[in-house]
């Protein structure tokens, strides 16, 4: 845990004071000018922080402690903190002052640090250690531990010491912590470490889109890391005002962080030629007792993989712990958007996540999750960012024709391994099994990754095969189909004579209409208004307006009529050397 406070001071009988760093020096008069004030109360056992009737933090004492409460200091500065001082005393030592400075930020407003700094007075050992004759019988408190429980979710005492934490740093959510002395974080740092999910290393977010944006090598790994603290946030932000049950809450992070363990190489490229499908392969995975990933959850709850799995289906009954994990506003889409928009450079995918997180609600009626009216524009921003994304990115003609190229590869090697002249990989290899539809072991399935898929592409390039070697050295060295754009024709009629045409010349230019062009019609609608009963995340977004009434997104954006049209290309993609006869033979029609 970062510690923001690192200079407190106190003065005993002939040591000279030392200055505070965070205080200028009129905080030093005798009437400081108030900027705001800590208001501390004492109950038995507990202190309670608070800022006006507001109480904003709690912590426990179990030694002799008392308070002293005043004016106090604000200040605002960049990232949006508000810092404020509070001023703990021992009751036996009262020049000795423990300094707290909570600091709070739009996303998580209790996050309160403190430690002792003092030179004269530790702290971090127990007063009666320094003071005998003052303790109490049975007191063990330290000032350090008390300042430490006003985490609200801290379960252990302060160890000055040793921190039982793993920093993550993400360029999109900057530092993802894990108490790992805490069940859940234990849990989820487990997981993490397990060999199915370090598989997810070696699977690319966006598949071959690095052949179109450089930057875009990020991986399945870290979008999953992503998700599950974005998961972690919204929870956090709906805890302030609705209890969250901690059965839930651990299906939703374990959820979060799980739901895309059964990705294949290139992402969704594979699955389509393999027909393994992602989410059968995850829940395969979960509950198979040979991988990992089950053991470390049956170790923690017998039934948790069985839970698991039925939570990441929907069922029994869907509510608003579903919709984070698998909704037109969940913690996959908030991730992947803005890390597919950085990584890429696009700069199409930006919008405003804290505050999206930040309006997160619960609509009582349907138990499910909604954005208050000061969300509005944030949720607008996040849809119109995801079309953009789409139009620019995911769609790109580039990524599609690399996309595309490596289908028709897998579509020809699996043709050859059903006829026994696919001579690499051998048979007991895992992509030759996931080619004939064959299961995989948990071992076999970890290996499984665009690493093994490259090996593939390096000997099919120089094998016997002189359609799969061709398709295989444009993908290797970037010789990929050229694209004639066929988005403006919309009859039917038009369009089969235009492909007659390419596959006509094509066959007189020697080739294989089959493996030499493909047409392509991708097609996405950035926000579904309607359910539908056949997509768990078609159903609409609940905003409550202004006047307090829960309604679906379009009745009250007046974007959604636009989101809600489709947005698609079709796109014919041919050998490069034959494009330009074929676009000459087009324009003598």
């Amino acid at each position: 845990m970062r510690e923001i406070l690192d200079q407190t001071s106190g003065q005993l009988k002939g040591n000279p004071p030392v200055r505070h760093r965070h205080l200028p020096s009129r905080e030093k008069s005798s009437n400081p000018r108030p900027s705001h004030s800590v208001c501390l109360s004492l109950s038995p056992r507990r202190f309670h922080v608070g800022t006006g009737s507001k109480t904003v933090g709690s912590m426990s004492v179990q030694g002799r402690l008392r308070v002293a409460s005043g004016p106090v200091l604000c200040r605002f500065g960049a990232g949006f903190f508000a810092q404020f001082q509070s001023r703990l005393k021992c009751k036996h030592c009262p020049n000795n002052t423990l300094y707290l400075w909570p600091r709070l930020s739009p996303v998580a407003n209790k996050n309160f640090h403190a430690r002792r700094t003092d030179r004269q007075h530790n702290f971090a050992q127990p007063c009666a250690q320094q003071h005998p004759q003052h303790a109490a019988p049975g007191s063990q408190a330290t000032f350090a531990q008390a300042a430490h429980r006003l985490l609200p979710s801290a379960h252990t005492p302060y160890n000055p010491q040793s921190m039982p934490e793993k920093i993550i740093r993400d360029p999109v959510h900057d530092v993802i912590a894990l108490r790992v002395d805490r069940p859940l974080d234990g849990l989820l740092f487990r997981l993490i470490n397990a060999a199915e999910f370090q598989r997810l290393r070696r699977i690319r977010q966006l598949g071959l889109a690095s052949l179109a944006y450089p930057g875009a090598d990020h991986s399945r790994y870290s979008h999953s890391l992503g998700v599950m603290e974005t998961a972690r946030k919204i929870l956090a932000q709906l805890g302030e005002s609705f209890v969250i049950d901690p059965e839930m809450r651990t299906l939703c992070l374990v959820g979060a962080l799980l739901h895309d363990l059964g990705h294949g190489p290139f992402s969704h490229v594979f699955e389509r030629v393999s027909n393994i499908d992602h989410e059968e392969a995850t829940r395969r995975v979960i509950l198979d007792p040979a991988s990992e990933v089950h053991r470390l959850l049956a170790a923690y709850d017998r039934q948790l993989p069985e839970r698991l799995v039925q939570f990441l289906a929907g069922t029994p009954q869907r509510v608003f712990y579903h919709d984070i994990i698998a909704s037109q506003l969940d913690a996959d889409r908030m991730d992947y958007l803005l890390r597919d928009n950085l990584m890429t450079g696009s700069q199409y995918g930006s919008y405003d996540l804290n505050w999206l997180l930040h309006a997160l609600t619960i609509d009582p009626a349907s138990n499910r999750l909604a954005v208050n009216a000061k969300g509005i524009s944030a949720l607008e921003a996040y849809l119109q960012s995801r079309y953009h994304m789409y139009r620019n990115v995911y769609f790109h003609k580039v990524v599609r024709s690399a996309e595309g190229m490596i289908r028709l590869a897998l579509q020809r090697a699996k043709r050859l391994a059903v006829q026994d002249r696919l001579t690499w990989p051998g048979r007991d290899h895992a992509v030759y099994k996931c080619l004939l539809g064959q299961s995989l072991t948990p071992a076999e399935f970890s290996l499984l990754d665009d690493s093994s898929m490259l090996e593939c592409l390096k000997a099919w390039s120089c094998g016997e095969d002189p359609a799969l070697a061709a398709m295989c050295r444009g993908l290797l060295f970037r010789r990929l189909y050229k694209v004639i754009d066929l988005s403006q024709i919309e009859d039917p009629t038009e369009l089969q004579r235009i492909t007659q045409i390419a596959r006509d010349t094509i066959t007189a230019a020697g080739g294989d209409p089959a493996y030499d062009m493909f047409l392509d019609e991708p097609e996405d609608t950035p926000y579904e208004v309607q359910f539908s009963p056949t997509d768990k995340t078609a159903a609409g977004i609940l905003v409550i307006d202004a006047a307090g009434k829960m309604q679906e997104f379009s009745a009250i954006s007046p974007l959604s009529a636009a989101l809600n049209q489709q947005l698609m290309f079709r796109r014919l993609h041919v050998r490069a050397e034959l494009k330009v006869e074929i676009t000459g033979r087009m324009k003598d029609l």
